[in-house]
């Protein structure tokens, strides 16, 4: 018996062809435009996908008037009946994403300044995306009217999504949850904390202070070993030094690991929205594998939920440390929706600054719970998003840290720096692909001697180097470029250059794309560079060693003038981004 077979028809409404082939009760249909007229029996056609369905009388006669009609199929049909065959392959495949089949082929010819050419559709586009930014929280707090709440702007972004190697963001997701598990170890051997930090220590105040902190709470044995560690590794594409080539090709270097107070959490996943609308809106076919999914404020969320349960307590609070006036506030009310989401309310939050956390917080002299003031209840989990390192603390808020730090609170781990940490043999690839994410780094050392060769080379080549404070969160203005560089080696004394690092200054690619800014005209078609980072959390058990839970999911992606040394999205010089992934 013959299966059903659909007709091919001109559509012109529609300017697309239906041939397409389906299994069913052994009838025979022909397909034709459905303009919802009545036959000569005085019925109207029933609707069957835009198409109307008239059952055909199985004669040899009607077979051949079908081959006939088959075989007169324009060349055009015949083109989208094989595209059409594709991406039903495709979606077999699990490879078509529900979106059109021309995004792949356009990821390979991607350029932003070929997109959109004629300047009233750009405009159309930015008010659009300024619009939508505005209706969704990518907003910033203006510094001159924190207490005014009615006041704020959009966060600069870029009007497209920015390329970046498709092959380079894999390898960044890929050697996350190995990056975790490094820092992870490094928080939980406190020998090894202490040599690192040895010179630092004697030089720096702060530091000094979080060492005597730690100390202190492994000698009165850790109450609550449950950590929860939030991390975003940031990376740069780097020229790399091929020879016989004339082909530039680059390479992904690691330029920081954030273990505390990240950022962008809201804005990240907001902005993947923003590119993929304004796309959308330009005609432009994406698909996930162009444009990847980004939920880091679910990810985050759901690590933050996973580490409450861990506590044990169905009634214990979880405390957001805050900034009491903070330009990003937005981002991160973005984020503290997202978890009530995800926690379907379970949990209450309260947000605290560190200076209210001495008025607000107690310590139970009994059980060395944390728990709130008014109430009594407990504090399961501290979520910090306020710099630590870097930033001068006052007592009040050193004893707050201590506090914490001593209370069964799962607190957020607190790395220093990175170093080789696998010593199993089935753990040396972890090692490989951390090491190789590693850009050119050089630390100094407290005898003056030691320092005088790497000295030298920063003193002759200073566009080579950047010269970095090791506090963590320390901010873009206190990096030394160029010029820079030599001045400052010479103010600091030999145990004043310990609390520095000297890095590789890297070569990053550069793109061209629209920069759009609050009180700004749009800057079309400038030089920029992107910086990818990649989010992951790990919830482990410090005095065993275990991992509970280590997972990456979402990744952020921030532009600046290709003229600029450092880029901030608060300052303006910084842009919020998204990756296009393309293959060259």
């Amino acid at each position: 018996m013959n299966s059903p077979i659909l007709v091919p028809t001109r559509v012109q409404q529609q300017k697309r062809a239906c041939l397409t082939i389906r299994t069913g009760p052994p009838q025979l249909y022909c397909a034709q435009p459905n303009k919802n007229k009545a036959n000569k029996h005085g019925k109207k056609p029933a609707l069957k996908n835009g198409y109307t369905s008239h059952k055909m009388p199985k004669t040899d006669a009607d077979k051949s008037t079908i081959t006939s009609a088959v075989a007169t199929a324009t060349a055009e049909e015949h083109t989208n009946y094989m595209k059409l065959k594709t991406r039903k392959r495709h979606y077999e495949n699990g490879q078509n994403d529900h979106v059109h089949h021309r995004a792949s082929k356009r990821a390979k010819h991607y350029d932003i300044p070929s997109l959109v050419k004629n300047v009233n559709d750009l405009q159309e586009l930015i008010e659009d995306a300024v619009d939508w930014a505005l209706s969704n929280g990518l907003l910033l707090r203006t510094r001159d009217h924190f207490d005014k709440t009615g006041v704020s702007q959009i966060a600069p972004f870029t009007l497209f999504p920015t390329p970046f190697p498709r092959q380079l963001f894999q390898q960044a997701v890929d050697v996350q949850k190995a990056m975790q598990m490094l820092y992870f170890r490094i928080t939980t051997d406190l020998d090894f904390l202490k040599k690192v930090h040895e010179d630092v220590i004697k030089t720096d105040p702060v530091v000094q202070s979080f060492m005597g902190i730690i100390e202190k709470v492994h000698e009165e044995g850790i109450r609550q070993p449950i950590t929860l560690f939030l991390q975003r590794a940031d990376y740069m594409l780097h020229l790399k030094n091929g020879e016989g080539t004339n082909e530039k090709e680059y390479e992904l270097k690691q330029i920081e690991v954030n273990g505390c107070a990240v950022g962008g959490i809201g804005f990240n996943t907001r902005a993947t929205e923003l590119h993929r609308r304004v796309l959308k809106k330009a005609g432009i076919y994406t698909s996930i594998r162009d444009v990847p999914d980004n939920r880091v404020d679910q990810m985050t969320a759901e690590a933050l939920y996973e580490a409450w349960k861990q506590f044990g307590n169905s009634k214990a609070v979880l405390v957001f440390l805050v900034y009491k006036k903070d330009v990003l506030q937005f981002d991160r009310r973005i984020f503290e929706y997202e978890f009530e989401r995800v926690s379907r309310d379970e949990v209450d939050v309260v947000r605290l600054s560190l200076e209210e956390c001495s008025e607000k917080l107690k310590l139970d002299p009994v059980d060395f719970s944390l728990r709130l003031v008014d109430d009594g209840r407990a504090v399961a989990v501290v979520f910090n998003q306020v710099l630590m390192l870097g930033s001068s603390p006052t007592r009040m808020e050193l004893d707050v840290r201590l506090m914490i730090e001593r209370s069964t609170a799962i607190v957020l781990a607190r790395p220093g720096m990175v170093e080789q940490f696998f010593r199993e043999p089935n753990e040396a690839h972890m090692a490989a692909q951390i090491r190789k994410t590693f850009a050119g780094l050089w630390g100094f050392e407290a005898d003056q001697t030691k320092n005088n060769e790497l000295i030298q080379m920063a003193i002759k080549n200073p566009e080579r180097f950047v010269l970095k404070p090791i506090g963590e969160g320390c901010g873009a203005h206190f990096n030394y470029f160029d010029d820079n560089i030599p001045k400052k080696l010479a103010e600091l004394s030999a145990t004043e250059l310990t609390e520095f690092i000297l890095m590789e200054k890297l070569e990053p690619k550069v793109y061209k794309n629209h920069l759009v800014r609050a009180l700004h005209p749009t800057v079309f078609n400038t030089e920029v560079t992107a910086e990818l980072g990649i989010y992951g959390s790990l919830i482990g058990d410090m005095t065993t060693g275990q991992i509970l839970y280590n997972e990456q999911k979402g990744h952020g992606f921030k532009t600046k003038l290709a003229t600029e040394n450092e880029g901030g999205i608060c300052s303006g010089t910084g842009m919020v981004d998204t990756p296009y992934l393309v293959d060259n």
